[in-house]
């Protein structure tokens, strides 16, 4: 059986075809297995190393160490980025896109250069760069050139696939830098995290450990007081205010009462109301109101309020 040449000219293609979508289907793997690498790396080497590094790579082409280095802090925050070059004006935009993990910071870098350099423009003035990332017009002595801009290609939802071949290249390229990168960043020292006590009441506001092994630095079982002082050893103990301490780390008055007023001060010892303690009932500043400021003859002996059993 005879193939005629136009129909052996449609399977071919179709074989072609498939082939080719399997690699960008494996450039996009590989691609996201890179992104995830350099996200990593951002909590294990540190933020600041993996943005040095896509800045360094970057340098030459955003015109300057500064410029590169606000590009990635611009694009990974989706903060407002100025460029600046001796000699041209400065650009100042916000990124299309929201705040990007490193990994996607570097892509979309690695796209905009690529997009650029296809205009044989490989030393961008700011203007450029920003129209290369957020879409404009570029004037090429009369001729004028449509860039819809990475990220806001990023933004209007098309896969990292989708840009490369709007673009006219394919993610290999992109792939084969970020894993240089990774494999740089790997060789970095890992960052030094604080650690922070938890035991028996955890940490105070000044940052002091609220217990040491369990116990307050004065002898009282891990308890801070809202200055970040630990409680008296009276209090802990529970001797005077029986382990109640006032806002200002003063145990509350003595006997054992337990009883703060608004005041921060221990209620009295005799606070049983002016009315032979019949009342029993004690104001915000300390005070105890007498049997008919409670409003009936108060014929409890007031030992609720202040005295233990």
């Amino acid at each position: 059986m005879k193939i005629r040449r136009p129909a052996l000219a449609l399977l071919v293609a179709a074989a072609l075809s498939g082939g080719a979508h399997t690699v960008a289907a494996d450039e996009a793997a590989a691609l996201t297995g890179e992104i995830q690498t350099m996200d990593a790396s951002a909590t294990t080497k540190g933020s600041g190393a993996v943005t040095g590094k896509i800045a360094s790579d970057f340098q030459s082409f955003a015109g300057s160490r500064e410029n590169s280095t606000a590009l990635v802090s611009g694009l990974r925050n989706g903060s407002e980025v100025t460029l600046t070059q001796k000699g041209e004006p400065s650009a100042t935009f916000t990124p299309a896109t929201k705040p990007m993990g490193y990994g996607n910071v570097s892509t979309s870098l690695s796209l905009a250069k690529y997009q650029l350099a296809q205009q044989g423009i490989t030393n961008p003035t700011p203007e450029q760069l920003k129209i290369a990332l957020n879409g404009g017009t570029i004037d090429f002595g009369g001729k004028t050139v449509d860039y819809q801009g990475v990220l806001q290609m990023r933004a209007d939802g098309l896969g990292w696939g989708q840009i490369a071949q709007q673009l006219g290249t394919k993610l290999g390229p992109v792939v084969s830098g970020m894993k240089a990168q990774n494999t740089h960043i790997a060789t970095l020292p890992a960052v030094k995290h604080a650690t922070t006590s938890t035991l028996a009441g955890g940490t105070s506001a000044a940052g002091a450990s609220a217990a040491n092994n369990g116990r307050s630095a004065s002898g009282g079982k891990g308890i801070v007081t809202a200055s970040g002082a630990s409680a008296s050893p009276g209090a802990a103990k529970g001797k005077g205010g029986d382990g109640v301490t006032t806002a200002g780390n003063g145990a509350s008055s003595s006997r054992g009462q337990g009883i703060v007023t608004a005041a921060g001060t221990g209620a009295s010892p005799v606070a049983q109301g002016t009315g032979n303690g019949k009342g029993g009932v004690v104001t915000a500043s300390g005070v105890s109101t007498g049997a008919s400021a409670a409003g009936g003859p108060g014929n409890g002996n007031g030992k609720a309020i202040g005295l233990t059993k």
